[in-house]
């Protein structure tokens, strides 16, 4: 142990304390194994102030062959995701959230936004990840589209917070999804309600 800190017990008790704490970060997040969410079960997120009200789920997925003049190289798949805050007064925000659909070959599919604004034109919930207000007790639904490849049987769509302060925060939070070396959760798209249409949107 450095001789600064057998000067200074109270520093050198921190010390101990942050490295156990470190430990204990790590050994959980060792231990953590990946979780995959079917639809309605709600996925919580941390930001910068340790709130953890926020929350999204899988509402609904919809696996269509084209979107206005687009067609995919493989199908579109049009997810629904629910917003929610279980906040008892505060105001929350969903934050800069990003989405990715990760196959069961490996691969990592982002967002088709052109497929989106084209989805824009049907009626019924927003498109996109907006970062909006979310009032307690209040959800709303978004709809995100991705090209998923015919040979990818099971997707699984990873939601997660991109805002900086909160990643930082969370990266020594004890147990949370985006702590160092922690497992993720996910959504899988492989779901029986996933139903076909042949015709644009």
């Amino acid at each position: 142990m450095p001789r600064s800190l057998t000067r200074h017990p109270l520093l050198a008790l921190a010390a101990l304390a942050a490295g156990l704490y470190l430990l204990a970060v790590i050994g959980v997040s060792l231990a953590s194994r990946e979780r995959v969410l079917g639809p309605g079960t709600p996925k919580h997120f941390c930001g910068f102030y340790l709130d953890c009200h926020r929350m999204v789920a899988l509402e609904g997925v919809e696996v269509r062959q084209t979107l206005g003049e687009l067609r995919p190289t493989g199908r579109f798949y049009v997810v629904t995701l629910r917003f929610a805050s279980d906040a008892k007064r505060a105001v929350m925000h969903t934050g800069r959230l990003s989405a990715v659909v990760r196959g069961d070959d490996g691969r990592r599919l982002t967002r088709v936004e052109p497929a989106e604004r084209a989805l824009a034109m049907d009626p019924g919930a927003d498109v996109g990840l907006p970062d909006r207000p979310i009032a307690p007790g209040q959800h709303f639904l978004t709809r995100i589209v991705f090209d998923i490849p015919s040979t990818v049987t099971a997707p699984r769509l990873y939601v997660r917070d991109t805002d900086r302060y909160a990643l930082l925060t969370e990266l020594f939070l004890l147990g949370d999804e985006d702590s160092v070396l922690h497992a993720r959760t996910t959504f899988t798209l492989a779901t029986p309600r996933a139903t076909a249409r042949r015709h644009a949107g």
